[in-house]
């Protein structure tokens, strides 16, 4: 859950850096590079065979890689990339040694791995134009402080561990760049200091705290108070005070807030977010302690993703005020009882969302999914462990303008059923859990639509499973562009698993 976290945070950073997706080639022999057209910009590069000889001299605009730790000796001599990605680095202190002699890295993500970086950071003194750093790795105080060797740096996206929170962040502040840093994003593990909250509040650039897999040992909010710079701040599972939400919203630029399964959060402290100018995102899925009193007030002018999964206080009522926000165009309910068929078709006639995320609407007769066939200009629909009449699946072809649907834990599926929702004109990503779905269906789709992702997922523990294993492998020789680009866009849709 954590790596799936922090993917997600990170996913911009890998977009701007590799723009991975279809176009972009995977390179695995020398065949493959040769092949390559000469003003080819980016490339996915994993050798098959560490003994080839690889030549990228034909490729002189070559300026963006995503590759591993095995296939980064093949690029020492590479001096074109700006843009790297580095996934599987589980000894990032010997492996980043190969890229020493590189100059022109302006963005660097190292993904998975190791826990922590130590010195390798050393080994990229020479990029001198580096701007972006991303790393799902923790850091230590000698990588922190390797930092400075960037001057250009603006970018650090991160993870913090208690084992050496209080340094790190020392080191952090007290670099000599550090006034240059416009967007710090740290994730945070273990127990959270105040201490360290309170001198990593001293960056003016520290923009997202995530603090969902931590542990709370006391008010870490009073530092972050009024603070200019904080974009986004995540929790979970954490009890929260009247006075830490004052805290929150005294930060004029909060754009996302997630309370998930938070404790202690009752009205008075939503309201202190009802006239929030710049919040953008609120996440209350699980927050018990929220009445339709809050949201009936809450007028949020920019608010545009609003989640209200398994919060017992929305009901028909308070749907009618949510309908009310200017800006809102992404909205998750369900999972309570309190969401019923009336709630349903108060949101049917939210034209202006593009996004609906219904999780577990356990409240919904026929009549109530009925309303969601009104819903004619969606373009993203998320059905979560909900079991969708069949008659309401199968119209569901009337949403033109879907690009992305999950229909994960409906198995009311077929192979007829699914053939026809590939159809939908716009879709690029469809999504299911079932044990009914047929190798041929799953085969004519890929042949139809080569452009559409179809992640088709088991049920667990069913006989199935084998059987959906071998038709994934065959997919894989059928398809094997199409199969890679799924894969990578099943980490982008893992929300809505």
């Amino acid at each position: 859950m954590y790596r799936l976290i922090a993917f997600a945070a990170l996913l911009t950073l890998a977009q701007a850096c590799c723009a991975q997706g279809a176009d972009v080639p995977l390179v695995r022999t020398p065949g493959d590079l040769a092949a390559l057209a000469p003003d080819t910009q980016a490339i996915e590069f994993y050798a098959d065979d560490a003994a080839e000889h690889y030549s990228f001299e034909h490729l002189p605009n070559l300026a963006s890689v995503s590759t591993d730790e095995q296939s980064l000796v093949h690029l020492a001599d590479l001096r074109t990339v700006k843009h790297l990605e580095i996934w599987g680095l589980e000894h990032p202190n010997v492996a980043l040694a190969h890229l020493g002699q590189w100059t022109n890295l302006e963005s660097l993500r190292l993904d998975g791995g190791a826990d922590t970086l130590r010195r390798g950071l050393r080994h990229l003194k020479a990029n001198t134009k580096l701007k972006r750093f991303t790393t799902t790795q923790s850091l230590t105080q000698q990588s922190a402080r390797d930092l400075g060797l960037f001057e250009r740096l603006e970018y650090i996206a991160a993870n913090f561990s208690r084992f050496a929170g209080l340094g790190t962040a020392r080191e952090l502040l007290g670099l000599p760049n550090s006034k240059r840093f416009a967007h710090v994003e740290l994730h945070f593990r273990d127990t959270v200091e105040p201490e360290v909250v309170r001198l990593l509040a001293k960056l003016p650039g520290l923009a997202v705290l995530d603090l969902r897999w931590t542990t709370q040992i006391d008010d870490f909010t009073e530092p972050l108070r009024g603070h200019e710079g904080v974009r986004e701040i995540d929790f979970y599972n954490h009890r929260l005070t009247y006075r830490m939400m004052q805290n929150l919203a005294s930060c004029p630029n909060l754009e996302r807030l997630h309370l998930t399964c938070c404790k202690g959060l009752g009205d008075t402290g939503l309201l202190e977010f009802k006239d929030h100018a710049s919040l953008q995102v609120l996440d209350l899925s699980y927050v018990n302690g929220v009445t339709p009193r809050a949201l009936k007030r809450l007028r949020c002018s920019k608010l545009q993703n609003l989640n209200l999964v398994g919060c017992s206080g929305v009901d028909a009522d308070s749907m009618a005020s949510v309908a009310r926000l200017p800006a809102l165009r992404e909205l998750s309910v369900g999972g309570s009882e309190s969401f019923d068929d009336t709630s349903m078709a108060l949101v049917a006639r939210m034209n202006h969302l593009t996004s609906l995320r219904l999780h577990n609407a356990v409240a919904l007769t026929v009549e109530g999914w009925t309303e969601l066939l009104r819903m004619t200009w969606l373009e993203n629909l998320n059905v979560e462990r909900c079991e969708v009449p069949a008659d309401v699946l199968v119209l569901l072809t009337a949403l033109t303008r879907l690009r992305t649907l999950n229909l994960r834990g409906s198995a009311n599926m077929s192979d007829d059923l699914f053939l026809r929702l590939t159809e939908l004109p716009m879709l690029r990503y469809i999504a299911c859990d079932t044990d009914r779905l047929g190798e041929d269906a799953q085969i004519e789709v890929h042949k139809r639509h080569p452009a559409l992702s179809q992640v088709v997922r088991p049920p667990r523990n069913t006989p199935y499973q084998a059987r959906w294993m071998k038709t994934q492998r065959k997919l894989a020789e059928l398809f094997p562009e199409q199969i890679r680009r799924e894969r990578l866009d099943d980490s982008e849709y893992w929300w809505q698993d």
